[in-house]
């Protein structure tokens, strides 16, 4: 025999409905938590794309920089 877990059985609630106000107000609960940390993954996500696009571009930058610095053929590899 299989040991179930003891769940409440909400397809026969109580007289009262107390049961359902529970579940209800535990779901809009989880709702409410799950949407916070929804927005909370996304504006950190958002920053951190921000942040990755910023330093690559600086890194593109500094890097073609340093080629043109060095390329012989360039014309602009004046150091002064």
């Amino acid at each position: 025999m299989k040991n179930e877990p003891n769940l409440p059985n909400v397809a026969c609630p109580d007289s009262s409905g107390e049961s359902q106000r529970r579940e209800k107000a535990s779901v809009a609960s989880l709702g409410n938590r799950h949407r916070r940390l929804y927005e909370c993954l996304w504006t950190w996500n958002r920053s951190e794309l921000q942040i990755s696009l910023e330093l690559e571009t600086r890194t593109f930058w500094f890097y073609s920089g340093c080629a043109n610095f060095f390329d012989p053929n360039c014309q602009n590899n004046k150091l002064f």
